[in-house]
């Protein structure tokens, strides 16, 4: 996208929000200015500085999920002297619908997303532990373990921003939502 047409969108956003300002500006009284920076106009939307967070997030729990894959393929194929697709597809399933639940409900802006990726993460680290004994007994590979490592140092540094951003883009639209239905009823009640 060329650089005129996001300056556009930006001048748009800006143009938008200064008209909900002189249409409703109790929308904006008392809004902390440090909070407010976060508030970003449509246009600006197009690339947001929490994105950023959010997908390295997403990254590293993708990491952690191929890396207990990887794990568990591993003991399986010392314990039983074959890896099923059940082993694989089972322990991916599993954590892949856990990374879904716990985007779905941060995004949905509920606690219980922050609980769940905390459980998450805390699960990761088990397995890491896990990742290095089965190493050191030359059960697994490095790479299983660094995979592990690596999606717990960047789950532990990227979850607390990812998860403010999300909430953020959670309230703000539910705040957009509650004007549009203020001025519709408004609008029904005195119309022009």
């Amino acid at each position: 996208m060329s650089d005129w047409m996001i300056n556009r969108l930006i001048s748009q956003g800006r143009e938008m929000e200064q008209q909900i300002l002189r249409r409703d500006p109790a929308v904006y009284a008392g809004v902390d200015a440090q909070l407010e920076q976060h508030f970003l106009t449509p246009g600006q939307r197009l690339s947001p500085p929490g994105v950023a967070n959010v997908m390295l997030l997403l990254i590293c729990l993708t990491l952690g999920l191929a890396g207990t894959m990887g794990l568990l393929a591993d003991i399986a194929l010392a314990v039983t002297g074959s890896a099923s697709a059940a082993t694989l597809l089972g322990s991916g399933a599993i954590m892949a619908v856990w990374m879904t639940l716990v985007l779905f409900h941060l995004v949905q802006g509920k606690n219980t997303g922050v609980v769940l990726l905390k459980y998450y993460l805390g699960m990761l680290a088990a397995l890491l532990v896990g990742a290095v004994a089965a190493w050191a007994v030359n059960i697994t590979g490095i790479a299983n373990g660094l995979m592990l490592l690596c999606a717990c140092i960047g789950g532990i540094i990227f979850s607390n921003r990812a998860v403010f951003y999300l909430y953020v883009a959670y309230f703000r639209t539910r705040r957009r939502v509650f004007l549009k239905r203020r001025w519709q009823m408004e609008a029904m009640h005195n119309p022009r």
